[in-house]
């Protein structure tokens, strides 16, 4: 992904709306470190953000 690209789910009957910066992601008005950190505030739980967002992901360590 690149900054400008923006990335669309929708979780539960909410619209998620995420715009890629060179600096995070911007979600309702904060910007956040990485994907998983919007998808824990979106879901209450624990899940990858690539995962939540249906992008590739990869292992630990690839």
């Amino acid at each position: 992904m690149e900054p400008g690209d923006q990335l669309i789910r929708i979780y539960k009957g909410t619209l998620i709306e995420v715009d890629v910066l060179d600096s995070g992601y911007k979600w309702n008005g904060e910007v956040y470190p990485t994907l998983t950190h919007i998808s824990w505030k979106a879901t209450g739980y624990q899940i990858g953000g690539n995962n939540f967002f249906g992008l590739p992901t990869k292992r630990r360590g690839e």
